[in-house]
């Protein structure tokens, strides 16, 4: 089905490409049928420039905010087909959704700057909006997916810190990174590139592990994870220049990587020390089952039975070091995917006071995201019930499930069962998300230093996921009800007679090899998940240069500018998951998934003036002013206005100086406000937990402990556990004031040198976000704050893992403060050496304070890690970058360099400190991960004036991953992923051809 559906939607993908040909063609060819006009002069149609940060087109086109910039080259020499790649090896951005998530996935690809979420970077294409990428089963996804972004035209990237909300829009908080497109050349553009990672698997720790435990591992050399790319991109003029128009179709293929192709990552590495060990999960092959008494105590082995794998159906003692499911070989390094993209752009000026613009962009990306199967997940689907004279069960299970916990022959014996579907084989969510960008406009001249742009935009995200493989929970609780003679197989039946009636079959579960594929078909259920996202957006403003009519200083050459307009935003949200997500029927996809259908629209007017005080003076090359405000007024919760103030000065031109102010107020998002509620896996450790709890008993009691359960409660061997996550229609604006300081120096006594140094300060109050549930755990045992501890629910068992009825609440709330200091560096030289040029660029960022205050605790996470500061966060992290050209060949060398990261345990915060914890840690080297160094190689060669080369591989090294801890983002999944080189040494190569 989910085959059929992408077909359908790529052939409506090719066909609106044709539309949209047909439609540029005609809208030329009736533009040259209009009444002929002289020909509109050379420079009157010159490329348009695209300044990041501002609405006004300054003559000097130098930023006041602090902008990065990119170029082709820079992702062309990094030979990455994935810009969600390129963009996380920027030290600015921190890793979000990318192509490594597996279990969670949205299916696409966003970015996280400054570490402070995806929901606040605004990513743009020329200064307008992008889709977002819409929802999943897995939650709402605002940020939109740089997998709509067409690789044949990207011609800049730039990454703006501060002062970007009040040009932009408030969700612009920590930023913008800006995609510049190459729209207007002539010609054609073509490109075919293909890549993969070479790795030697011989980490000895890694693999002695593994073989501990018995499990499998991958050894030698091995070449996979390949990726290829084609693309081509037609730009021509008509009616005599006065038009242009430009298509593109872009198509990638991606193969899958899974970390069973990996020695390092080849199981879940356990706990801590003494020693490193692979872990895994309860939801175990051939099972562990628990057994309790009619009054819900623990019965017999208190940490449960499994199968003896010598007999096939009698029972032993369960052992995590032993029996554990080893979950993490079937989980992706690298989803695999298949993308089209594809459109048009075409503008026609009949004369300078209308020039019309239409912009059209269209995508379909289908991804797997494959993770290990479904299971009887502890009871926590509602499997918990065993009859005693089930003919299934061999005498000795009957003695241990039944008689020694007190249940009579003809009792039913409360059993929490974990087992692993391995007979059905992995679960896979296929993610078919379509995406429609629709821009059209008008922008002209109004009268003599005035001018217009008004445009409408309408972007639209389908996603639909078809989720397979999982467990009916209402049926396998009936098909391990069973009923007949134990010893004549061909009796046993279901016993509901409904249930039969329906085609139950016998799920004999407790012996090795017995179930059937008939049984296992009848309980395999498909889950189906559809969502829209739209965004429909009006804009005009007017920008004028008032010199025109001598508003401007006498001591400055270039006149006061005037920008001003309004525009009106609306987003919708709506899912529809099917009956099986909203009666939470299947076993393996967390809580009730209901509909929903939100939306929110925003009325904006805003306005910027540049004011040049001085300029061309003696010791004041330029000294300007820049200020912007914008009112937004929000239907859901009231006016909350942008503002900003920038100067910069220029005592001449070997440097400028430039600071800003800017105050930003930014509305909960469509998704934060409407993301369904639905359960997940968050914590990573119940101190409540175990037979000796970190706790006391009266501070297990404010979690929710009895007495009984004291010391009773198992834990999680795979160190997970449930909450409730997801939107709060009752949230409250976040506000943020970023101030920035720099100076940019471009000496004139060293031709090619430039640098750029800036200083930022982002502080966010009332920020939107979700408690951590360890940290509501921790604070309600040792404070018994009632508000947290009313987020904490035990099931029966005292636990908040073995069924669903234990979770932590973890919805969206506005929890506190957030802050982000630190420092950019931008430092580029180029030195001709006879008829060669070397160049060198080195981009750094330093962080001075990464501030969370949740409300509960207090905590700086700059250069540490762990289970509250999440993935590392290192004081420095660059990319220098060093070029030779000579003749028609570049050579090119990059260095990353990741700062190191001290476990948060050992830091000297009382929020993040455990003292007892770091002699473990550092036994194993794993108090800190140590600075990790990669080099890049890359050589680019023409061949001839239209056709280049290049051949380039990274991580030369081919430098492993830290080990981590876990599944988590600082273990096993995609935290790690997006922050350290996940696969190996990688190479790639492309050819370009511009005709």
């Amino acid at each position: 089905m989910g085959e059929i559906r992408s077909a359908g939607h790529r052939a409506v993908l090719l066909g609106g490409i044709l539309v949209t040909a047909i439609v540029l063609l005609g809208y030329g060819a009736t533009a040259i049928a209009q009444e002929e006009q002289k020909p509109l002069a050379k420079d009157q149609f010159k490329e348009e420039v695209t300044v990041t940060g501002t609405l006004i087109p300054r003559p000097t086109l130098e930023a006041m905010a602090p902008v990065t910039s990119l170029d082709v080259e820079a992702i062309q020499y990094e030979g990455i087909n994935r810009l969600e790649d390129f963009l996380t090896n920027l030290p600015q951005i921190f890793v979000a959704q990318n192509s490594s998530v597996s279990n969670g996935a949205s299916g696409a690809a966003s970015v996280d700057l400054r570490f402070l979420g995806s929901q606040r970077t605004l990513v743009l294409i020329d200064g307008r909006r992008m889709p977002g990428a819409g929802a999943s089963s897995n939650g709402v996804d605002v940020a939109p997916d740089l997998n709509f972004i067409p690789s044949a035209l990207i011609k800049r990237v730039d990454i703006l810190t501060g002062g970007a909300s009040a040009v932009y829009g408030a969700d612009a908080m920590s930023g913008v990174v800006n995609l510049i497109l190459d729209k207007d050349f002539v010609g054609l553009k073509a490109g075919v590139t293909g890549s993969g990672y070479q790795h030697n698997n011989s980490n000895k720790e890694a693999q002695a592990i593994n073989a501990a435990r018995h499990f499998s591992y991958p050894t030698g050399s091995v070449f996979d994870g390949g990726q290829a790319e084609a693309y081509a991109a037609y730009g021509a003029n008509f009616a005599d220049g006065k038009g242009h128009a430009t298509l593109y179709l872009d198509y990638r293929k991606t193969s899958g990587l899974y970390k069973g192709q990996r020695d390092y990552y080849a199981c879940d590495v356990a706990g801590i020390p003494p020693t490193r060990a692979c872990g895994g999960s309860s939801n175990a092959y051939p099972g562990r089952f628990l057994v309790y008494d009619a009054e819900g105590n623990p019965a017999g082995n208190g940490g449960g039975y499994t199968i003896d794998p010598t007999t096939g159906n009698t029972m032993i003692n369960w052992s995590s070091a032993r029996d554990a499911y080893n979950f993490n070989p079937l989980n992706s390094i690298q989803r695999p995917d298949e993308r089209w993209g594809g459109g048009g752009f075409i503008d026609y000026e009949w004369n300078k006071h209308f020039h019309g613009y239409a912009e059209v962009m269209m995508m379909d990306d289908t991804t797997n995201a494959e993770i290990a199967p479904s299971a009887d997940f502890l009871g926590s689907a509602g499997t918990t019930q065993v009859n005693c004279d089930n003919p299934m069960l061999s005498a000795q299970e009957v003695n241990i499930l039944c008689t020694q916990a007190g249940y009579g022959p003809n009792d039913i014996a409360t059993v929490l069962i974990g087992r692993r579907n391995v007979e059905g084989g992995p679960r896979n969510d296929n993610l078919d998300r379509v995406e429609y960008r629709y821009i059209f406009g008008l922008k002209g001249e109004l009268a003599k230093g005035w001018n217009y742009d008004v445009y409408g935009l309408q972007n639209v995200t389908r996603v639909a996921s078809d989720y397979r493989n999982d467990l009916h929970a209402a049926r396998y609780q009936q098909a391990i009800l069973v009923n007949g003679d134990p010893n004549d197989p061909s009796t046993w039946h279901c016993s509901d007679p409904t249930a039969v009636a329906a085609g139950c079959l016998p799920m004999n579960i407790f012996q090795i090899g017995g179930v059937t594929r008939a049984a296992l078909d009848w309980l395999t259920i498909p889950e189906l998940f559809q969502a829209q996202m739209k965004t429909q957006l009006i804009s005009g403003k007017v920008t004028a240069d008032l010199r025109e009519y001598g508003w401007a200083f006498p001591s400055a050459s270039e006149g006061i500018q005037l920008a001003l307009g309004a525009e009106y935003r609306k987003e919708f949200l709506n899912t529809l998951p099917d009956f099986v997500y909203q009666q939470n029927l299947g076993m393996g996809t967390g809580g009730a998934r209901l509909p929903v259908n939100g939306f929110y629209d925003v009325n904006d007017l805003f306005v910027e003036v540049q004011v040049p005080l001085v300029q061309g003076a003696r010791g004041a090359k330029d000294l300007s002013l820049n200020l912007g405000y914008r009112y937004s007024d929000y239907n859901v919760n009231g006016v909350h206005p942008t503002y900003k103030i920038q100067m910069d000065y220029a005592p001449s031109a070997d440097f400028k100086f430039r600071a800003g102010y800017n105050r930003a107020t930014r509305a909960p998002n469509v998704g934060e406000l409407f993301q369904p509620q639905a359960q997940d896996l968050q914590g990573t450790v119940d101190p409540c937990a175990g037979s000796a709890p970190a706790y006391s008993q009266a501070e297990c009691a404010n979690t929710g402990v009895t007495a009984a359960q004291y010391g009773h409660i198992p834990e999680n061997p795979a160190s997970q556990y449930n909450n409730l996550y997801g939107g709060n229609p009752h949230l409250n604006p976040e506000k943020a004031d970023t101030y920035s300081a720099g100076i940019v120096i471009t000496p004139s006594g060293l031709s090619g040198f430039t640098a750029t140094f800036d200083y930022y300060d982002i502080k966010i109050e009332d920020a939107i976000g979700a408690l951590f549930m360890n940290d509501i755990i921790n604070s309600c045992a040792t404070t018994a704050n009632a508000g947290l501890c009313a987020l904490i629910h035990r099931d029966q068992y005292g636990s908040l893992w073995l069924t669903g009825n234990g979770y932590a609440i973890t919805t969206n709330v506005n929890i506190g403060k957030f802050e982000r200091r630190g420092i950019d560096a931008n430092v580029t030289y180029s030195l001709p050496i006879g008829k060669s040029l070397l160049d060198f660029n080195l981009i750094g960022s330093y962080f001075s304070k990464v501030f969370v205050d949740t409300g509960i605790y207090q905590y700086d996470c700059v250069g540490l890690y762990g289970e509250s500061c999440g993935t590392p966060a290192p004081k420095w992290r660059h990319i220098l970058r060093t070029s030779w050209s000579t003749g028609p060949a570049t050579l090119s060398l990059a260095w990353r360099m990741i700062g190191s990261a001290k476990q948060e345990f050992g830091s000297d915060q009382p929020a993040l400190a455990n003292p007892d914890l770091v002699p473990s840690y550092a036994a194993l080297g794993a108090d800190v991960i140590s600075a990790q160094n990669y080099f890049d190689l890359v050589v680019n060669y023409k061949l001839g004036k239209n056709t280049s080369l290049t051949l380039g591989v990274n991580n030369i090294a081919d430098k492993e991953p830290p080990m981590g801890w876990g599944w988590g983002p600082n273990g096993n999944a995609a935290g790690f992923f997006g922050t350290y080189d996940a696969a190996g040494r990688y190479i790639h190569g492309s050819v370009l051809f511009n005709l």
